[in-house]
């Protein structure tokens, strides 16, 4: 009688230990986001401000993507950025997101996160920029729309512009 408690306690506990490892193993990691988490991300309001709109770029070895929540009086709130590197070698790039006009051009007010940093092929990498309110403001009345940048040694891509 002993003997059997034991092994049906001893069979319990593997499988309370076991399992949940099992699943953790086959969990993805980190830097492999679905585009439904891709697009969920952009729009994360919770460094202020309600969103305003997101854009992208799809560049020949990844996709960029910015979000931007702004407050009633105009300001961003919150930035968030991201990078999906679908493949090629790794690269040391710099986030980054500016005030432009509406046709996207005359960047003014350009704003960095932390520093740059390096990426390889099947990588996700995002930052996050919070203002309390009033928001980050644009520096000129003549740029009212935001877009992201992504900054590799001297080349520089953009998002489309969020007006």
């Amino acid at each position: 009688m002993f003997r059997r408690v034991v092994i049906r306690v001893a069979a319990l506990v593997l499988t309370l230990c076991v399992a949940p490892m099992a699943a953790w193993a086959a969990a993805p990691e980190s830097g492999d986001v679905s585009p439904q988490a891709r697009a969920l991300s952009a729009n994360n309001c919770d460094g202020g401000g309600s969103f305003r709109g997101s854009g992208d770029n799809h560049l020949s070895n990844g996709t960029l993507t910015a979000g931007f929540c702004r407050y009633p009086a105009g300001g961003v709130g919150t930035v968030n950025i991201q990078y999906h590197k679908t493949r090629g070698a790794a690269l040391t790039v710099q986030f980054a997101w500016e005030w432009v006009d509406t046709r996207g051009a005359n960047p003014t007010g350009r704003q960095y996160d932390n520093g740059s940093f390096s990426i390889g092929g099947g990588q996700t990498r995002t930052f996050q920029w919070r203002y309390a309110s009033p928001g980050n403001q644009s520096p000129s009345g003549n740029a009212p729309c935001t877009r992201g940048v992504l900054i590799s040694g001297s080349d520089t891509f953009s998002t489309r512009i969020v007006c």
